[in-house]
């Protein structure tokens, strides 16, 4: 998958929604940590899509971690 590819490189998020990405777990996907919270792309283990997973401070920033992940991933948004 195009997305995988990407952010197997390590470059494709850089930040998200503003704060800086400061690690990148590979172990499940790829998690990244900001200072304020964590955002996972992984593909599911039983269909052909792509889940994301955010976790921050208030359940808006996390849906704003998801957008903007969405937004420079080239992911329309309801998919």
């Amino acid at each position: 998958d195009e997305v995988l590819e990407r952010l197997s490189t390590g470059r494709a998020l850089e930040t998200i929604a503003g704060d800086w990405v400061t690690d990148v777990d590979t172990l499940d996907g790829f998690k990244h940590r900001t200072a304020d919270g964590w955002l996972l792309v992984r593909p599911s283990g039983t269909e052909p899509v792509l889940r994301i997973y955010a976790e921050a401070g208030t359940e808006a920033r996390a849906g704003l971690m998801i957008a903007d992940a969405l937004k420079q991933l080239g992911i329309p948004a309801g998919l």
